[in-house]
C-alpha cells in the first residue's frame, strides 16, 4: 500500500471536490482526504502515483509533497 500526499491549488470545495473525484478512478484507491484549507490531497492504495499526478496537473497546479509506503492502520 502506498501513501501520496500532494499540495494542489484549489479554490474552494468545489474544487477539492472536482479532484477527488478525478483521482478516484486513477486505480485502487483505498482512501482519498482532502484539506481544503491547507490544499492538500492524501491518496492511500495501491496505485500509480505518477498516474494520479499527471491527472492533476491536467487541471490543478500540483506540487508532491510525500509518497512512500502508508504505514499499517487499524481502519
Amino acid at each position: 500500500m502506498k501513501k501520496l500526499v500532494v499540495k494542489l491549488d484549489v479554490n474552494d470545495d468545489s474544487d477539492g471536490s472536482k479532484a477527488t473525484q478525478a483521482v478516484s478512478d486513477s486505480g485502487w484507491i483505498t482512501s482519498l482526504t482532502m484539506d481544503v484549507k491547507d490544499n492538500k490531497l492524501m491518496v492511500l492504495g495501491d496505485f500509480d502515483p505518477v498516474n494520479v499526478v499527471r491527472t492533476l496537473r491536467n487541471s490543478w497546479r500540483t506540487e508532491i509533497v510525500s509518497v512512500g509506503p502508508a504505514k499499517e492502520y487499524d481502519g
